[in-house]
C-alpha cells in the first residue's frame, strides 16, 4: 500500500511539473514568457517565426501546446486581446507571420509588412509592424526610432499614422504631428521608446492612399533603431532616398547616421489594380 502511495505521489508531481510549461522542463528553458510558459530554443524559434514575438511573449500554456502540435494553425488577422495576470488593460499581439510583403526575424526584433487593396474605394493600405524580442528589451537603448515609407509619383497620400505600445501605455502619432515628417515622396515617424518599456514593445505605422495610374510601382519601408542618444530634431534630419529599392532614408550627415543601426530594407514592386 505504501509503495502504491509513493508511486501515485511521484506521478502527481511529474504531471504537475509537466503541466506548468508547454514542453520544456525548467532546466532546459531558453525563454519564459509573461504567463510563465517555458520554451526550448527550438520551440521559441518555431513560434516566433510563425506568429511573431507578441504571441510568444503572451501566449498561454494551452495555446502554446496547440500551436506547437499543429503546424497548420494560423491566427486571425485582427489583434487579439490577452489579459496578463488579470490586468484590466489587455495586451494585444498581431500575427506578424502573415505579412504579405515581409515577415522576418532580425534577432533583436521581428518585422512584419502588409498591404491591402480595397476594390470599393480604390484605397491602398500599407502597414509596418515592429515587435521587439523580450530577451533584448531590458538592455535596449530607448531613444528616437524611425519608421518610414517612400513611394513613387503615381501614389497620392491620404494619411500616415503610427502607434507605440509597450503593454502599459499607448502612444498614437497623428498624420501631421511634431513627430511626423512628410515629403512629396515619403513620410516618417520618430518614436521615442517609452522609459517604462520592459517586456513588450510594438511599433507600427499605417500609410493610406490611392494610385493614379496602373503602372509598375514600388513601395519602400524601413525601420531604424537608435542606439545612441538622439534628439527629435536630429532624428528628423534626413531626406527620402529616391534611388534603390528597399532604401528609404538618407541622413543629412555621417554623425547622425552613426547614431542608428543599419536600416531594415523592405519593398514591394507591383502594378496597382485600382486607380482614382
Amino acid at each position: 500500500m505504501k509503495r502504491i502511495s509513493i508511486f501515485l505521489m511521484i506521478m502527481i508531481i511529474f504531471f504537475s511539473v509537466h503541466s506548468m510549461n508547454a514542453y520544456a522542463y525548467e532546466e532546459d528553458s531558453y525563454y519564459v514568457n509573461r504567463m510563465g510558459v517555458h520554451f526550448t530554443e527550438s520551440e521559441y524559434n518555431d513560434l516566433l517565426e510563425r506568429f511573431g514575438i507578441g504571441f510568444v511573449a503572451t501566449v498561454s500554456n494551452k495555446l502554446a501546446e496547440e500551436a506547437l502540435q499543429n503546424k497548420e494553425m494560423i491566427l486571425l488577422t485582427e489583434p487579439i486581446p490577452i489579459l496578463i495576470n488579470d490586468n484590466p488593460a489587455p495586451i494585444y499581439y498581431y500575427p506578424c507571420s502573415l505579412g504579405n510583403i515581409e515577415s522576418k526575424n532580425y534577432d533583436d526584433f521581428y518585422v512584419c509588412a502588409n498591404y491591402t487593396e480595397n476594390s470599393s474605394n480604390s484605397k491602398y493600405y500599407f502597414e509596418l509592424y515592429i515587435e521587439w524580442n523580450p530577451l533584448y528589451i531590458s538592455r535596449m537603448e530607448k531613444y528616437f526610432d524611425i519608421l518610414a515609407m517612400r513611394w513613387d509619383s503615381n501614389f497620392v497620400v491620404e494619411s500616415y499614422t503610427g502607434e507605440q505600445f509597450n503593454g502599459i501605455s499607448v502612444v498614437n502619432y497623428s498624420n501631421n504631428g511634431k513627430n511626423s515628417k512628410r515629403a512629396a515622396n515619403g513620410a516618417g515617424i520618430s518614436m521615442n521608446v517609452m522609459d517604462d518599456t520592459s517586456e513588450l514593445l510594438r511599433m507600427s505605422t499605417t500609410l493610406i492612399g490611392h494610385y493614379t495610374s496602373k503602372t509598375l510601382t514600388t513601395i519602400n519601408m524601413t525601420y531604424v533603431h537608435a542606439y545612441k542618444k538622439v534628439t527629435l530634431e536630429q532624428s528628423q534630419s534626413y531626406k527620402f532616398s529616391p534611388t534603390v529599392n528597399g532604401q528609404v532614408l538618407q541622413f543629412d550627415n555621417s554623425t547622425i547616421k552613426s547614431y542608428y543601426q543599419t536600416p531594415v530594407p523592405i519593398y514591394k514592386t507591383f502594378t496597382p489594380r485600382y486607380i482614382v
